[in-house]
């Protein structure tokens, strides 16, 4: 697109010479345009840039063929920007994005890669490689516990009522991709069933569903602690940590913590405790001790389920702090367990312990076997929750899933440790569902269920807004005989980055659509109304490259109509090398030149051209069918698309080649096909048409006063109604025009609603 033209002082000379002669002066339309507006607004600032689109670029690597595509998240909902067909080594891909856009995802055969603008994405780095290794592309850990109120786990209770069809309220046939480390946190359950939560993902090499079990409710861990979801009648915030009267010896100064453990006169070889391979503790970091507490602590109090009884515990702890509980009872062993610790380096071998943490101290319960994890015949004072750490290769696809036990069921155990192993399945290579074994498992995607009680639907995900922060919801249904009430075991997923949490990948949402710029644009009639809704058009580009065709390059563009708001018959118009394509796959190649895309805009929308069409009510109510049409090489609806060979001197610049042309005589008759040749000589006859035409660097560069006569704008962005100018419904407008960096129509503050027209 160009910018209207005025260059300073020539047009006024040029008038002043030809004054004298009889022959009659006709002044262009965007002269005439182009006066009036900085009548209205002033000189622009030359460098304000009326184009919202920006021409970027990633590469990707792949070491076989792979199918690839590009997209952006905008406003809470994705889209697609480029395809790669069978893709190999290093591939560029170009593409256009809002200027908002900083980052894309990019899915490498169904996992999904963030990566910065001008990034390079390597599909070895996705998880595919280690998958050879099992575990390691999962690896789940013990976190401490996280306090809870009650008011938050009733929240999450009463969000999915029990004995209530929940399907349709929440995202319910669903996968996920890992962006980062996450945390699982167990809320609540309501089920007579022993239900194991797991995570599966798709080993493509060998065709087989891995199946990661982890936690089981009712059953207690196998730490030797109270539970992984606990609650207390009392007040739950008493101290945790017991500090010591004198710093205790962890081993070969005295006895160790627990007499039968037989750790007396042993070193310790820090090398064997943390990822490092340091060979003295003196040496050691932060993380090289949370390595060592976890793999050395924790690991005894697994083996050996630490706990004291009073003696030696009161050698090295103030036993009459702990007695305080009123619940102490002398005469019974109170088991009080190791849930922290805090170590310092003694020398290159040896440690103390600095503090233990014993709880929890108060007298927290767990729900054990029964139905309800909330007991509701008593004031629960609060909650703790046992973090699970979960990290998985970054862009991995995976989901989630329960593998429920009835008590009814016979030949199948109970659910313990002895049988949470790692479980791989082979997958029907038709069906591509897994193969059947012993157990009863239920998928968050729908796809792998089977029917039960009228809907395969037994996972659940939301979005939940806590005081503390917002946390992605997880529900289960273990039966649905009855109902899929989808509230049998609940979690909520954490990161300490936000953007960690996993990416949703909802099945019963539809793929990710091209994304839509707004083209508005003057119809230069003279009515100077500065409405820009004459002509109003969506221009959706998706760039393909195809790699088995030694990566040839070619664009989807799809135009679709929107307003029609002037009463002369009116043309969007596209200067380029097309092929005619409607998602056949029989375009017919129509070559070099300028093409009208549709019929009049008026009759495109099934209306008249004297009749003004989606510009006087509120909401949009008249469409059109959309367009399509294939651009060979590259391809940009910025001014990058300037510099291709195909175009020439006289050309339209700017904006991809769109334009816009007015045939105020009608002497065009409508035009009825949609896309086809127009005769360029007929360009020349101001007398029968003129051009609407975008503004262009090349403007700028010839240090011409520019005007708008078209915008490119993102999807965003709603048309002034009829007679409403753009600076009267878009406050700061004008002031953006002249440089001012302030956002003009993003934001509802800026603009007035009650003067828009929004699409239906």
């Amino acid at each position: 697109m160009r910018l209207s033209n005025l260059l300073v002082g020539a047009s006024i000379a040029g008038a002043l010479l030809t004054a004298c002669t009889t022959d009659e002066i006709t002044i262009p339309k965007s002269e005439l345009y182009a006066r009036e507006f900085i009548k209205k607004f002033g000189v622009i600032d030359p460098d304000r840039d009326l184009n919202s689109a920006t021409h970027s670029e990633i590469n990707v690597v792949t070491t076989r063929p792979t199918d690839v595509k590009v997209y952006a998240d905008i406003n809470g909902k994705r889209y697609l920007f480029a395809e790669g067909h069978k893709l190999s080594g290093t591939t560029p891909l170009t593409f256009d994005v809002p200027k908002s856009v900083k980052e894309v995802i990019v899915d490498i055969d169904g996992r999904l890669i963030k990566t910065p603008l001008g990034g390079t994405v390597r599909a070895n780095s996705t998880g595919r490689a280690i998958w050879e290794k099992k575990d390691n592309v999962v690896e789940i850990t013990r976190e401490d516990y996280r306090g809870l109120t009650d008011e938050g786990v009733m929240a999450f209770k009463d969000y999915l009522p029990e004995e209530v069809d929940n399907i349709g309220k929440v995202t319910q046939n669903f996968s996920f991709v890992a962006n980062g480390d996450f945390t699982i946190y167990p809320v609540y359950w309501c089920t007579a069933s022993y239900n194991t939560l797991g995570i599966y993902y798709i080993d493509e090499e060998k065709n087989e569903m891995v199946h990661i079990p982890f936690y089981t409710n009712k059953i207690f861990p196998i730490d030797g602690t109270q539970g992984n979801l606990i609650y207390t009648f009392e007040d739950p915030y008493a101290e945790d940590y017991v500090p010591a009267k004198d710093n205790i010896p962890l081993i070969d100064e005295s006895r160790p913590l627990d007499a039968s453990v037989p750790l007396n006169n042993q070193e310790l070889k820090p090398a064997d405790f943390n990822n490092n391979g340091l060979t003295s503790f003196l040496d050691f970091q932060d993380e090289d001790w949370y390595i060592f507490k976890r793999r050395y602590i924790l690991k005894l109090q697994e083996q050996h389920r630490y706990y004291f009884s009073g003696h030696p515990f009161s050698e090295y702890f103030d036993i009459d702090y702990l007695i305080k509980d009123s619940h102490f009872d002398p005469a019974k062993e109170r088991k009080i367990f190791v849930s922290g610790i805090e170590v310092e380096a003694k020398d290159e071998t040896h440690v103390n312990i600095v503090k233990l943490s014993m709880g929890p101290l108060n007298d927290w319960k767990y729900p054990v076997d029964e139905q309800d994890s909330h007991p509701s015949n008593k004031e629960v004072k609060g909650w703790k929750s046992r973090g699970i750490h979960v990290s998985i290769a970054t862009g991995t696809k995976f989901g989630m899933y329960i593998r429920a036990w009835y008590m009814t069921d016979q030949g199948i155990p109970k659910p313990s440790i002895d049988n949470v192993d790692i479980v791989r399945l082979p997958l029907d290579p038709e069906t591509g569902l897994p193969k059947k074994d012993q157990y009863r498992r239920f998928y968050s995607e729908a796809k792998y269920n089977p029917e039960i009680g009228g809907s395969n639907v037994f996972g659940a995900t939301y979005m939940y807004k806590a005081p503390t922060g917002t946390y992605r919801v997880l529900g289960f249904e273990d039966y649905g005989e009855d109902v899929h009430d989808l509230n049998d075991m609940m979690f909520f997923i954490s990161s300490e980055i936000h953007q960690d949490i996993p990416d949703v990948n909802d099945k019963d949402k539809p793929e990710p659509e091209p994304y839509q710029w707004l083209i508005a644009a003057e119809d230069l009639a003279g009515t100077y109304d500065w409405d820009f809704n004459d002509a109003v058009f969506a221009v959706s580009a998706t760039t393909i490259v195809d790699g088995e065709e030694n990566g040839a390059k070619k664009t989807r563009i799809t135009v679709e109509p929107l307003a029609a708001g002037g009463t002369l018959p009116i043309y969007v118009m596209f200067n380029g090398t097309i092929t005619d394509d409607q998602g056949d796959g029989n375009g017919q190649e129509l070559g070099l030149g300028h093409y009208n895309i549709g019929p009049e805009l008026h009759r495109w929308l099934g209306g008249y051209y004297r009749s003004p069409i989606n510009v006087k009510e509120p909401v949009a109510s008249a469409s059109g069918t959309p367009l399509s049409f294939m651009v060979d090489g590259e391809w940009s609806l910025t001014d990058e698309y300037q510099d291709r060979p195909s175009w020439t001197q006289n050309d339209v610049k700017g904006m991809g080649g769109f334009y816009i042309l007015v045939n105020p005589s009608n002497s065009l008759n409508y035009i009825q096909t949609a896309i086809s040749r127009f005769d360029v000589e007929l360009l020349n006859d101001e007398s029968h048409f003129h051009k609407v035409t975008p503004p262009s660097s090349f403007d700028k560069q010839d240090q011409v006063v520019v005007s708008p006569e078209m915008l490119c704008l993102e999807s965003s962005w709603y048309w002034p109604m009829e007679e409403c100018g753009i600076h009267e419904v878009y406050f700061n407008f004008e002031s953006w025009l002249k440089g001012d960096t302030k956002e003009w129509y993003a934001d509802p503050i800026h603009w007035d609603a009650q003067r828009v027209v929004k699409r239906k």
